[in-house]
């Protein structure tokens, strides 16, 4: 195990919110990361994967690509059926298990669907999503070769000085070889949750064309030094923004927001709204079945399992709590809801 002490700089989530608006200092911000970016994609690797050292000090990409989304999956206990020594050869496969894993979820988590009608909403969504990869990918790279990029890049993750220039980048070890089109600007480039960027669009559109702008530069400059280099990841970048790329990799990266992110920036670019009829969204209705055979029978249990859960919870929390009342203690049974909301 490898330990350093970062001595240089603040967690740049500590000056976000008060200098984010300090054009300066996002411009001094994204040029750094930019190069950081850049640096590492021009390492291209043959497969899919994560770095790993063995006893003799050999690193090579033979571990599976590692993210921390898969880490709190398999710490949930729920199985993710990526083994540790599986690399990917092309991306339409590694594609597939992201979203085989978000089936899995469905189906281990006793509290992953609060009703029928969010069974529906969820499986749909799944089913859609498997079936709309061909178009948000690239075919002709499938094979690769494939870019090494930080997949933990939050703002606690970066640390700065006091000009925004990065001092320190950490949590490393999530860092992998992956397709190309899941290369992109961060996520938290106005500062709000990536499900909820939908309310913030053109905040976030304008922070993304500045990042954008900035990274195009980088690369200009660095191919300036480097003529070999023939692959532009700013043409790709842009074009998956306006493709819509951005969303579909970020819907299959968030085990909690690829519904959301779906309805607000995916199912929108094949047409109007579906109907909602008795309440009932008769796309989703529809299409839901196709996810598995017997959807059904799947929708109760899973509806039976959360009130299971919820039970469960119930008696956890349930505790007497002393209080004082007149100057003597009495004890009063509070039920807590932590927990129940799923």
């Amino acid at each position: 195990m490898l330990v350093d002490y970062v001595q240089n700089g603040r967690m740049l989530s500590e000056t976000w919110g008060d200098l984010c608006g300090d054009y300066d200092r996002r411009r001094t911000l994204f040029r750094d990361l930019s190069r950081i970016m850049l640096s590492l994609a021009r390492v291209q690797f043959p497969r899919i994967g994560s770095l790993t050292m063995d006893d003799r000090g050999v690193v090579s990409l033979t571990n599976r690509p590692l993210t921390l989304q898969l880490h709190q999956l398999e710490n949930e206990g729920i199985p993710t059926h990526i083994p540790r020594s599986l690399t990917y050869p092309s991306s339409d496969t590694y594609l597939a298990d992201l979203l085989a894993c978000h089936d899995s979820r469905i189906r281990h988590r006793s509290n992953s669907v609060l009703d029928q009608e969010d069974a529906w909403a969820q499986l749909s969504t799944l089913t859609m999503m498997r079936a709309l990869g061909p178009y948000f990918t690239d075919r002709e790279q499938r094979f690769g070769p494939f870019t090494f990029m930080l997949t933990g890049l939050h703002q606690s993750n970066v640390f700065v000085d006091e000009n925004w220039h990065v001092t320190c980048i950490v949590d490393l070890e999530w860092a992998c070889a992956l397709p190309s089109e899941m290369l992109h600007p961060p996520i938290w480039l106005t500062g709000h949750a990536i499900d909820i960027i939908d309310g913030h669009m053109e905040e976030y559109q304008k922070r993304h064309g500045e990042f954008m702008t900035v990274f195009a530069e980088e690369e200009q400059t660095a191919a300036a030094t480097t003529p070999h280099a023939t692959r532009s990841f700013a043409r790709r970048m842009r074009t998956g923004w306006n493709r819509g790329t951005f969303w579909y990799v970020h819907a299959l990266q968030s085990f909690t927001g690829m519904y959301h992110l779906f309805i607000q920036h995916i199912q929108s670019l094949y047409g109007p709204t579906p109907e909602v009829r008795d309440g009932v969204d008769v796309f989703e209705r529809v299409v839901a079945p196709f996810w598995t055979p017997g959807i059904d029978g799947f929708v109760h249990r899973k509806i039976r399992e959360r009130g299971e859960y919820l039970d469960r919870v119930r008696e956890v929390f349930q505790k007497s709590v002393p209080f004082i009342e007149d100057g003597h203690e009495r004890r009063e049974q509070v039920e807590l809801s932590a927990g129940l909301g799923g």
